[in-house]
């Protein structure tokens, strides 16, 4: 699964009245971060069909507005079965900002 890790932009089109974020491969091909119609997020690989399919790799394990809510928790399918991975979050660009200059301040006081 981690081969979905990474930045996702946010797109002008919506999946179910939310918003669709999308990250671009270098091989050209996508991967997308939508609202399920039952209120989950998931993310899925390939075209953008997948969206309308509802199809995907990885799923928020609740009902959540946006992906970033605090404390969602995520699951992917490993091939065979839904596996729990608590590790796993999804953060805006300015809280992986703030995190970062935390951490180099932390750094720099040691």
């Amino acid at each position: 699964h981690m081969e979905f890790m990474g930045a996702y932009e946010r797109s002008a089109m919506k999946a179910n009245g939310f918003p669709l974020y999308v990250k671009k491969l270098e091989d050209g091909s996508m991967h997308w971060l939508y609202r399920s119609g039952n209120g989950t997020w998931v993310v899925t690989p390939g075209p953008e069909s997948n969206v309308a399919k509802g199809v995907g790799n990885i799923c928020s394990k609740r009902v959540a507005d946006l992906p970033t809510e605090a404390g969602l928790t995520w699951r992917y399918h490993d091939g065979k079965t839904w596996v729990d991975d608590p590790n796993m979050t999804c953060i805006t660009e300015a809280t992986r900002t703030a995190a970062t200059r935390t951490a180099a301040t932390r750094t720099a006081a040691t």
